[in-house]
C-alpha cells in the first residue's frame, strides 16, 4: 500500500471560556466558565462549544456569546460544517441523542439521525454533505456496541466498517483515509501480550483501496483522531 503525503495528530479537547452577556431566558450568566467540546471555523473567526447544556457560538478574538439552542433539552459536541455556515450537534429533544442541524443564516433546524439506541458526533465530511460519527447498533450496553456510521440530511445512515467497534473517526482533507480508535483486541492482527481491553490505537482505513494500516503514534492508548 502507498503512503500518503498527509499527516495526522491525535488532539485532546481543550475548555474554552468567553464573556457571554445577560438575556439568555431570566437567567444572568454574566460568565461562562468552563466551556467544552469546542469546533472552529475554518476562517478562525468564531467557534462554538458546550456549556450548560446548550450550544453557543462566539468570536474567537472574545466577546459576547450567542446561545444557539433552547433550555428545554440537553445539547452536545457541536460541530461547524466546512463551510462555517451549519452547526451539527446531539439533541435530546426527540429522545436519546440524535443528530440536528442548524443553518446559522436561517436558524432553521433539520434531524439527520432517528437511530433510537443513540448516536455521536465526529466530524464532517469534506465537502459539508454527510456527517462522520457512530451508531449504537448491538450490545449497547458496552463498547462494542458502537459503529463507525455517516450520516445524510434524509436520515440515511450507512457504516463503512461494519466489523469495526469504534467510535471516534475522521475523515482526510481529501476524503480517502478514515481515521479512527480502536479499544482492545482488533482484528487486524494478533493480540499482544499485556493488552488490555481498555488500550486503544489509532488505524487508518483507505476508502478506496479497502485496505488498514496503523501509523505510528507516541501513546499505546490513542483517542479522537483529527487531521
Amino acid at each position: 500500500m502507498k503512503h500518503h503525503n498527509t499527516a495526522i495528530v491525535v488532539s485532546f479537547f481543550l475548555a474554552a471560556g468567553v464573556l457571554a452577556g445577560a438575556g439568555a431566558g431570566e437567567r444572568d450568566w454574566s460568565e461562562i466558565y468552563l466551556g467544552s467540546c469546542p469546533s472552529v471555523s475554518a476562517d478562525g473567526k468564531r467557534f462554538v462549544f458546550e456549556w450548560n447544556d446548550s450550544i453557543w457560538l462566539a468570536p474567537t478574538a472574545g466577546g459576547t456569546a450567542e446561545r444557539l439552542t433552547p433550555e428545554e433539552s440537553y445539547e452536545s459536541w457541536p460541530a461547524l460544517s466546512p463551510d462555517g455556515g451549519r452547526v451539527a450537534y446531539l439533541s435530546s429533544r426527540d429522545g436519546g441523542n440524535k443528530i440536528f442541524v442548524m443553518d446559522l443564516a436561517t436558524m432553521h433546524v433539520s434531524q439527520w439521525s432517528r437511530h433510537s439506541e443513540g448516536t455521536g458526533i465526529s466530524v464532517w465530511t469534506p465537502d459539508g454533505k454527510r456527517l462522520v460519527g457512530a451508531a449504537l447498533r448491538d450490545h449497547a450496553a458496552t463498547q462494542d456496541g458502537w459503529r463507525i456510521t455517516f450520516f445524510s440530511p434524509d436520515g440515511g445512515e450507512t457504516c463503512p466498517l461494519s466489523r469495526v467497534r469504534s467510535r471516534d473517526a475522521a475523515l482526510s482533507p481529501d476524503g480517502r483515509l478514515l481515521a479512527f480508535s480502536r479499544r482492545g483486541e482488533n482484528i487486524y492482527r494478533k493480540r499482544r501480550s499485556g493488552k488490555t481491553p481498555e488500550d486503544a490505537e489509532i488505524w487508518l482505513y483507505d476508502m478506496r483501496t479497502r485496505e488498514f494500516r496503523r501509523p505510528a503514534t507516541a501513546s499505546e492508548n490513542a483517542f479522537f483522531p483529527r487531521w
